[in-house]
C-alpha cells in the first residue's frame, strides 16, 4: 500500500518550496551560536551513503557541501526539482510520509520507527530557543502554515505577537529539535 502525504501537506508543498524557506526564515532568530547546519554538518559522515528522508528545498546541502552518495526524499514535486542539483532525488510519498508526515513524529517515537528498518540509531538534541524582536517573521510563518491573513487576522495577530514582545522584550519559542540519524546494517 502506498501511504501519500496529507491534503493539507501536499497543498502546501507541492508547487513551491516558498512555504518551508519561510518557515526555515524564522530559525535564523536561534540563540545557539552555532545554527542548525553547522551543527548538522559537524555531526554528517564525510564518506559513504546518506539517505535524506525529506529534504525539503537541500538547504543542509548548500550549507554543508555534499557528503558521500546522496540520496535525497521528498513527496513533493517543487523540492525535488530543487533537490537535483545535489544528486539522485526519490520523489516518494511512501519513504518521506512515512517518517514526518504524522501525527505522532517526536523524538521519542521517531527512534524505533527508523530502528525497525536501520540499526545503531542515535538521538541527538539540538539545543536552541527562538528569540524574535518583531511580529513580521512570526506573521510570515503562520502565513506559511495556513495561507494568506485576511486583514482582521493579520492585525488581531500581530497585536498579539506585539503584546507578547513588548512585555517580555522578544517573542520566544521554544524548540525541542533533534537529530535521528541510524547506519544500514547486515540486516
Amino acid at each position: 500500500m502506498t501511504t501519500i502525504p496529507s491534503a493539507r501537506a501536499a497543498s502546501q508543498y507541492a508547487t513551491t518550496t516558498g512555504n518551508l524557506t519561510a518557515r526555515m526564515a524564522l530559525h535564523s532568530y536561534g540563540t545557539n551560536p552555532q545554527d542548525w547546519f553547522a551543527w548538522l554538518g559537524g555531526r554528517l559522515p564525510l564518506t559513504g551513503d546518506v539517505l535524506e528522508v525529506g529534504a525539503g528545498t537541500g538547504e543542509l546541502w548548500r550549507r554543508v557541501g555534499r557528503r558521500g552518495r546522496l540520496t535525497l526524499t521528498d513527496f513533493s514535486p517543487a523540492m525535488c526539482a530543487r533537490l537535483r542539483e545535489f544528486g539522485p532525488v526519490i520523489g516518494r510519498p511512501d519513504l518521506a510520509v512515512r517518517f514526518y508526515d504524522r501525527n505522532d513524529v517526536t523524538a521519542e517515537a521517531t527512534p524505533a520507527r527508523v530502528a525497525a528498518h536501520l540499526d545503531d540509531v542515535t538521538v541527538e538534541r539540538y539545543p536552541d530557543e527562538l528569540v524574535v524582536p518583531a511580529a513580521e517573521p512570526i506573521l510570515a510563518y503562520v502565513a506559511s502554515m495556513i495561507g494568506p491573513l485576511t486583514a482582521a487576522q493579520e492585525a488581531a495577530a500581530r497585536a498579539a505577537i506585539q503584546a507578547r514582545i513588548d512585555a517580555e522584550g522578544a517573542f520566544r519559542v521554544r524548540k525541542h529539535t533533534v537529530l535521528i540519524s541510524a547506519a544500514r546494517g547486515s540486516r
